[in-house]
């Protein structure tokens, strides 16, 4: 007869079994769970590695096809006023304490004296440049058609996007025109704001030395030049200047601004119906120094202070890294691109290279803690600040907090932030 067992015969663990199996279990976890979160630690920390370098092989290879430095409008020249002073990825926003903070001085002496010292300032006076009296003014009767340089302009955002569009014709005629620093020219006709101000001629206004204003050009109403394109009924685009002119037609408004250069103050206007830019007046510059004796307690010298946006204290000048790794889009447009290779080639200088050629990464994410990589990219381009300084991509760490200097010779990280040197300066 077969018999068979009931569960009844089917012998349990003993409580005292439980509780030693559940002690190992427990030692074995204390034991295992500090080397497998060492572990997850240094997986986050070679992911972090291997982001920055991706980002700073990337930010070289591009700045070797674009030019000098990340810019804010990549059609245009690097200068401070087009310079990403950051760049940041995609990520939650970082906080700054310490050696980190947003804004501090480098390079800063504090001391006390009681002493006469002489100080000198500079004074600049503007002395309007005189003209042959035998000029023969040719008289102009009619504006715009197949000579403008543009279609109609009605306001400073048509002043602006002229610029932007014509940007190498702006820089041959201002080179016809023997005028030193063009691109200061183009910067600030590329960047005006319209300045409210009461309507006059043209002749009786003096408009103030930054933004444009309106005014009228009356006939009688002289310029020096005014650029032009002469060769149009051929579909021939260039642009020429048209010498000593004198307007002899209707009354038209017209936008007017100053440009300062180190050398002279120019004085242009540019009428809404063709856009032709021209030139009213020039002014020498000359600089006089003065000499000033005075009593003082405390002297600050050799001081400078920098931000993680800019040196001007605005947060104009920060940038996302996607923008120009990826998409092509400085400041989140298409028209501030940079250029393409073989496109405009004879339009370019010095600031720029072959043009971009990416996308230089496929995508550029958060750090493994979900905030953002940071580039102090300000230091590529300044050739005041960039020495001794490091350009480095920084993650914030596990804490999200940046605790490493923003800017110190041969800079170490600080807490549990990463740090990877992307470019390093020497004298």
């Amino acid at each position: 007869m077969r018999s068979h067992k009931t569960w009844k015969d089917v012998r349990g663990l003993s409580l005292i079994e439980v509780t030693i199996i559940l002690l190992t279990l427990m030692v074995l976890s204390g034991v295992m769970a500090p080397m497998i979160m060492e572990f997850v630690v240094d997986a986050r920390m070679v992911r972090v590695k291997e982001d920055c370098e991706a980002i700073g092989l990337s930010l070289a290879r591009m700045l070797v096809d674009t030019g000098s430095c990340a810019r804010l409008n990549g059609r245009l020249p690097c200068t401070d006023y087009n310079r990403v002073n950051l760049l940041v990825s995609e990520g939650n926003a970082i906080r700054v304490r310490g050696l980190g903070a947003e804004t501090f001085n480098y390079a800063s002496y504090l001391y006390e004296a009681n002493f006469m010292r002489t100080t000198s300032r500079s004074v600049v006076d503007y002395t309007l440049r005189g003209l042959p009296h035998n000029i023969n003014w040719i008289n102009a009767t009619h504006l715009g058609g197949a000579t403008a340089f543009t279609s109609v302009i009605r306001t400073d955002a048509d002043l602006r996007l002229t610029a932007r569009l014509h940007t190498s014709d702006y820089r041959e005629l201002l080179k016809k025109a023997s005028i030193e620093y063009p691109e200061s020219i183009i910067s600030i006709i590329s960047s005006a704001k319209q300045i409210e101000y009461k309507l006059q001629s043209c002749a009786d206004i003096n408009p103030p030395y930054s933004g444009v204003v309106k005014c009228t050009m009356n006939p009688g109403l002289r310029m020096l030049w005014m650029a032009y394109r002469p060769r149009t009924a051929t579909n021939d685009r260039s642009v020429d200047l048209l010498r000593n002119i004198q307007w002899s037609g209707e009354t038209l408004n017209a936008f007017m601004f100053k440009a300062e250069t180190p050398k002279a103050l120019y004085t242009f206007i540019v009428p809404e119906a063709c856009g032709n830019l021209a030139l009213l007046s020039v002014a020498d510059r000359n600089v006089q120094t003065v000499y000033d004796l005075q009593m003082d307690k405390q002297i600050v010298a050799g001081t400078a202070t920098i931000g993680w946006a800019s040196i001007y204290g605005t947060d104009y000048t920060v940038d996302r890294l996607e923008y120009h790794l990826v998409e092509n889009l400085p400041s989140g447009r298409i028209d501030n691109a940079y250029l393409y290779p073989d496109m405009f080639r004879l339009s370019y200088d010095n600031s720029m290279g072959m043009g971009w050629r990416g996308a230089y990464l496929s995508a550029v994410g958060p750090d493994p803690w979900g905030n953002r990589y940071l580039v102090n990219s300000i230091f590529f381009f300044s050739e005041i600040v960039r020495w001794p300084f490091n350009t480095i991509c920084i993650s914030a760490g596990p804490d999200g907090i940046i605790d490493t200097p923003f800017a110190a010779a041969g800079t170490k990280r600080i807490g549990d932030d990463f740090t990877y040197v992307i470019s390093g300066r020497s004298r």
